[in-house]
């Protein structure tokens, strides 16, 4: 083979790598594309399958958000609807217990009654609720005398008021059977323990506490007798002297055969005398949220001996110092002059 066949096949061979390298050089960077290519196929699947997990992912948390909406609403038109009833319940409620205030006003003695009665006297009486635990109670007796009292039952409200009805009525039928303070505190605690049939285990233990006066005002004559509430009697110096009750109740636990102890006072013309039970002392308030206590109590009837509206003055004092506070007890305080 002569050196122009061994030049020719060596350039052919040549090419042939040449073009071998080539077609390598291709493969590999259609290989590269190729890889490319799945890669970002790859990364757009992710993408896709990301986009779609968060597609349902919202899409369920907006149904379960519906649902809990439709829930809320419904659980908001439920609570309005038993807002609606609770709201109508209270109105009946309140229609009932206002009705029974008309009742217990129409069994107290009526307050032209007791301008009759008591020329000369002044009334505070504030309910704790609509309807009271404690009562006030006149009855005339003959042209001179007069039965007077200002008692406080168990309890306020509802079961204090069924008390002080059930009190009043007991008074109304005994004062025909006695002319005695005493003797109708008698009858009276016997009376009621009968009634709510106390000698039973089980039955209501309720009573009442009481300050009974009978007045004779020909003879300016006063019989005290008292169950746990005094009498109290001020001049122009203040109180001139406190009259203090049998130490027990009237029902409940005071046995049928309890003798009330009975006073007889003649009261001067200058002289006033006072009942109340401890609603009005019992009150908290003031600067350090404390009682207005007996003795504070004392003190302003003292103060306001010659004041003419007393009951205003009262009443202004007491709730000057209950102020934002709630009221705790019924309140009565009765004071007269004969």
């Amino acid at each position: 083979m002569d050196a122009a066949q061994l030049s020719y096949k060596y350039e052919k061979h040549k090419d042939s790598l040449g073009v071998a390298k080539e077609k390598e050089i291709t493969d590999l960077e259609n290989l590269r594309v190729q890889e490319k290519a799945e890669a970002k196929l790859k990364q757009q699947r992710i993408i896709i399958f990301v986009s779609l997990f968060g597609f349902i992912v919202i899409i369920g948390f907006s149904i379960s958000l519906i649902r809990a909406n439709r829930n809320k609403e419904k659980a908001n038109k439920e609570i309005t609807h038993q807002r609606g009833l609770l709201a109508e319940k209270n109105k009946e409620l309140t229609d009932s217990i206002t009705y029974a205030q008309r009742i217990q006003q129409s069994l107290l003695p009526p307050l032209d009654l007791l301008e009759i009665l008591l020329p000369k006297h002044f009334l505070v009486y504030m309910p704790k609720d609509i309807v009271s635990g404690d009562f006030f109670w006149a009855k005339k007796l003959n042209a001179s005398e007069i039965f007077v009292a200002v008692a406080d039952c168990t309890g306020h409200g509802v079961p204090g008021a069924m008390m002080s009805a059930l009190s009043i009525q007991n008074l109304n039928e005994l004062s025909t059977q006695t002319r005695s303070a005493s003797e109708l505190l008698s009858l009276l605690n016997i009376s009621l323990k009968n009634t709510l049939n106390q000698g039973q285990e089980g039955f209501s233990k309720d009573g009442l506490d009481i300050c009974l006066c009978k007045i004779n005002s020909k003879e300016r004559k006063i019989t005290y007798s008292g169950a746990n509430r005094s009498l109290q009697i001020y001049n122009d110096k203040g109180l001139k002297e406190e009259i203090k009750a049998t130490k027990t109740g009237i029902a409940g636990h005071t046995p049928d055969d309890q003798i009330f102890a009975e006073h007889e006072i003649i009261i001067e013309p200058n002289e006033m005398v006072v009942m109340s039970t401890d609603g009005f002392a019992d009150q908290f308030g003031g600067l350090e949220n404390k009682k207005i206590t007996t003795k504070r109590f004392k003190e302003w009837i003292t103060e306001i001996i010659d004041v003419n509206d007393k009951k205003t003055e009262l009443e202004q004092r007491f709730n000057s110092w209950k102020g934002s506070k709630d009221q705790i007890d019924d309140v009565c305080v009765l004071g007269f002059k004969i």
